[in-house]
């Protein structure tokens, strides 16, 4: 009995708190109706992206007010260059990222959303089993909803 109730606890700990990794169209589906329901239309979105690629990695902070991004920028504040503003999206950006890659239908992929505002958590996407040079993606350290 106890060895069960350890088990439901900790199920319900990792769905009700952690990210969902799951790519199907139904948890995808799922996530995008919990952004457009429970997403806020102001925030702060911290990223790191994942990659063998030039410019910035991260972290850099999207502030999004209004649903509309108004700055990119590295944790000391020094704004994002604009070149690499494309390579830092909001969440609908990240929606859309991860879209694109399904369509491309990836070698292998993972993607993990938020369980209370649906987000993309983390998206790894490996298009060629053979390098790791095309490996791309990106992981949200914090959305911080803005009042």
């Amino acid at each position: 009995m106890r060895a069960s109730t350890l088990v439901l606890a900790a199920t319900l700990l990792l769905t009700g708190c952690a990210d969902v990794t799951e790519i199907s169209d139904e948890v995808l589906a799922d996530a995008k109706q919990r952004w457009a329901d429970n997403g806020p239309p102001s925030y702060t979105l911290t990223l790191l992206r994942l990659c063998t690629c030039l410019g910035p990695q991260g972290p850099i902070t999207v502030e999004v007010r209004n649903r509309i991004v108004v700055s990119r920028a590295y944790p000391d504040g020094t704004p994002l260059e604009s070149q690499y503003a494309s390579e830092f999206p909001d969440v609908p950006g990240l929606f859309l990222f991860v879209d694109v890659t399904r369509a491309r239908r990836p070698f292998e992929w993972t993607v993990g959303y938020n369980s209370t505002y649906g987000y993309p958590t983390t998206v790894r996407v490996n298009y060629d089993p053979v390098t790791t040079a095309d490996d791309y993606g990106y992981i949200v350290n914090e959305m911080v909803p803005v009042p």
